[in-house]
This record gives structure tokens, C-alpha cells and sequence, in this order.
């Protein structure tokens, strides 16, 4: 039997459902396509980001290796993980500090001023850098002034650096005597056989002056910046098992004198810490603010001819002449009882300080 010829309605339908599945099987090809490319796309950026994540960390754990060896002592490791650092991540801006951080340490002034000009290269408001390459340079930077004083940050890091044997280190092995003298010179001051002065020491450090006024205290507050020398300080104890403080805080010392009360204190002491400050203006007009009628300013100052202050690069030091001392204590409306020329290490002089409100 012959077949039957297709009618013109069948073959148009027939044609129509092709296209209709021709379109499907396009668009689920298109689609699978997609969903292919897409996991692949997310599958490369997660390989990405992982592999961006890990070097970050690479980065990020050889920077705080560096800086624990630096804070242990242990330069050559902490060269070797800064230089690591800089390696992988050549704008890696506290890395390229530390290392000049570390060549200061070691010595090497060129090598650390190099760095020091690169780090602020990076950053130009970098404090610490500018100090440091003053140091380390022993001139002016870029044509600006001598610091004014010692970065805080720096100061902190300083200090917690050498809390631990910083006493043993001053008296066993410098032979430091400031603390001596400005307790003694105190002492040579106040009325004989007084013992209730409410005293506040600035830059208390590991607690070096504390004994030696403690017998004429009815109470002794030291302020530090460094949370490791309080830690050392706050052990002090006398012949009978008394606290030589009894308070001791963490803060910046213009800050605190600026948040205490007129007339709180009796005496405002301070052995060693305008070494680290320069500008003493700030700290003169506070101190004089707090003081009782009649209460006393004891400090001890590096030593210098002429006039004004100067930063002593070789030092990282500022030093201080007599008139400029003088000439703070008169517009605060403090007289002098005692400015005498006595060194506070072995061939290293300083003022010894008392004026009086």
C-alpha cells in the first residue's frame, strides 16, 4: 500500500515543534554553558581571593615576627623578616621603618637615615620616620626644625622596651645619680621634719626617685607612659612592706597636669623626662597651676651653654641652658631656691632643679 502524503498542516506542525525543541535544547545548552562559566568564574576569584588572603598573611605574620625580635633584642631576625616583608611587598611603609629602626640599633646611621627618607618618602606625616632620621642623620630633615620632642608612640615603645631591667641597667651599670640628686636637692628645700606633702611625679619611670621622698609624703602619685615601667614601680615597697605609691597611671604627663584641679599638689617632681620633651613650656604653666601656695617644682634638665633648648642627635636628647629654665619659672610666677650644675651619669651634666610658687 502506498504512503499516505504528509498534509501541508501536519509538516507545519511537525516543522514548528522542531524549532520549539531545537530552542530548548539552544537555550538549556546556553544555559548550562552559563552555569559552567559562572562556577568557573567563582571558582577562579575564590582562588583568587584564597591566594590574595594567604599572601596578606605571609605578609602580615613576618611583620609581627620582625617586630618581636626587635622588642627581644634579636636583630639579625628581625632584619632578616622586615627585609622579607619589603621583599614580597617592597610599600610595605612600617616594614621599610622598622628595618631603619634596626640599622639605627645596630650602628649603621646611613643605612637607617635611607630608610628612615624612604618610609617618609611613603608617608610625609610620618613622626616617628622624621625623629628617627634626625637621629640618625644628625641634622635637620629636608630643611624643617629639630623635633620639638619625642613622639609619643616612640617613647612608649622606648621605654616598655626597657622596663624590665631598666633600674639594674641605670644604677648597676650607668651609674645614673639623678634620682639622688633631685630627691636630696628636694629635700635640702622643704621645712625639716614635714611629712605630709601630697606629691606628683611626672615620668615616674620604674619608681627611681619614690623611696627617696617617700618618708615626706602623706601621698605619691607617678605618671608614666609606659605601662611596663608601672609594672615595675608598683612592686616598690618599704622597710615595712608599704607600697612607695600610692597611685600610679598610665598617661601623658601635660595631659594629666591639664585635667588636675589649682593648687593640688605640694610638689611636682620630674627626674629625667625633659629629655624627652623639648618644648617645656606646656609643662612649666601646668605644674605652676597645680602647685599650692608656697609647694615646690624639682626636676633635672640636660645640661647646656647659652640660650634656649637644642635636640642633641647623638643623644636623641634634648638639652637645656639656665636662662631659658629661668626665664619659664619667672613667667609662671615661680622663684628659684636651687638651679646647680651636677652630673647625672659620669661626664654627662645636668641642671638640678627647685623653684617655688
Amino acid at each position: 500500500m502506498p504512503t499516505p502524503k504528509p498534509s501541508a498542516s501536519n509538516a507545519a506542525k511537525t516543522i514548528k515543534a522542531n524549532v520549539a525543541k531545537s530552542k530548548a535544547e539552544i537555550s538549556k545548552g546556553f544555559k548550562d554553558e552559563f552555569i559552567t562559566l559562572q562556577r568557573d568564574v567563582k571558582n577562579s576569584l575564590f582562588g583568587w581571593v584564597s591566594r590574595f588572603q594567604k599572601f596578606r598573611d605571609i605578609v602580615k605574620n613576618n611583620y609581627e615576627l620582625g617586630r618581636m625580635h626587635l622588642g627581644l633584642g634579636n636583630m639579625k631576625d628581625a632584619q632578616l623578616r622586615f627585609k622579607f616583608v619589603l621583599w614580597l611587598d617592597p610599600l610595605h611603609v612600617d616594614a621599610t621603618y622598622y628595618l631603619g629602626v634596626v640599622y639605627l640599633s645596630k650602628g649603621d646611621k646611613k643605612q637607617a637615615a635611607d630608610y628612615f627618607r624612604r618610609a617618609l618618602k611613603m608617608r610625609p606625616s610620618f613622626e616617628e620616620a622624621k625623629y628617627l632620621l634626625s637621629v640618625a642623620a644628625g641634622k635637620p630633615v629636608s630643611g624643617d626644625s629639630m623635633p620639638t620632642r619625642m613622639p609619643l608612640t616612640l617613647a612608649t615603645e622606648l621605654f616598655d622596651g626597657l622596663a624590665y631591667d631598666y633600674t639594674q641597667q641605670q644604677i648597676g651599670m650607668m651609674k645614673y645619680e639623678g634620682h639622688t640628686q633631685l630627691d636630696n636637692t628636694l629635700r635640702s628645700c622643704i621645712v625639716p621634719g614635714r611629712i605630709d606633702h601630697v606629691i606628683l611625679e611626672l615620668g615616674c619611670g620604674t619608681g627611681l626617685c619614690g623611696p627617696g621622698v617617700r618618708d615626706f609624703a602623706s601621698h605619691l602619685t607617678g605618671i608614666d607612659l609606659s605601662q611596663k615601667m608601672l609594672e615595675e614601680a608598683v612592686l616598690l615597697q618599704d622597710n615595712n612592706d608599704k607600697k612607695i605609691y600610692d597611685a600610679l597611671i598610665k598617661r601623658e604627663a601635660v595631659e594629666f597636669l591639664k585635667d588636675s584641679q589649682n593648687s593640688s599638689y605640694d610638689v611636682v617632681m620630674s627626674a629625667g623626662m625633659f629629655s624627652y620633651i623639648g618644648d617645656l613650656e606646656a609643662v612649666f604653666t601646668e605644674s605652676a597651676r597645680v602647685l599650692k601656695g608656697g609647694g615646690f617644682f624639682a626636676f633635672t634638665a640636660d645640661h647646656m651653654e647659652g640660650e634656649g633648648y637644642r635636640f642633641v642627635p647623638a643623644e636623641a636628647r634634648f638639652s637645656y641652658s639656665k636662662p631659658y629654665l629661668e626665664a619659664l619659672a619667672a613667667n609662671c610666677g615661680l622663684k628659684e631656691l636651687r638651679v646647680k650644675d651636677h652630673p647625672v651619669y659620669a661626664n654627662y651634666p645636668a641642671w638640678i632643679c627647685v623653684f617655688q610658687k
